[in-house]
């Protein structure tokens, strides 16, 4: 998310209504992939939740990103 639109709830909601959308599909677990270089974003991840799962390296554009892979429970909010 863009830095002036950072602190104000817009992350938050939006991620709850995505929890929401996976409970109704019947989901119990979701991924996300974040770049590592990206730290708030990994800590707002956790804040909500997530929990680091595994490492990976992608490619776009020919240049190489590191990507860490967080995993959520819907089960443990039922």
């Amino acid at each position: 998310m863009l830095d002036e639109f950072q602190g104000r709830g817009i992350g938050k909601s939006f991620f709850k209504g995505c929890r929401k959308w996976f409970l109704k599909s019947h989901k119990i677990h979701f991924i996300i992939w974040v770049f590592k270089d990206n730290v708030n974003a990994q800590k707002f991840y956790e804040s909500e939740g997530g929990v680091f799962l595994t490492q990976d390296v992608s490619s776009i554009r020919s240049q190489e990103y590191i990507e860490n892979c967080f995993i959520f429970s819907l089960a443990l909010i039922l």
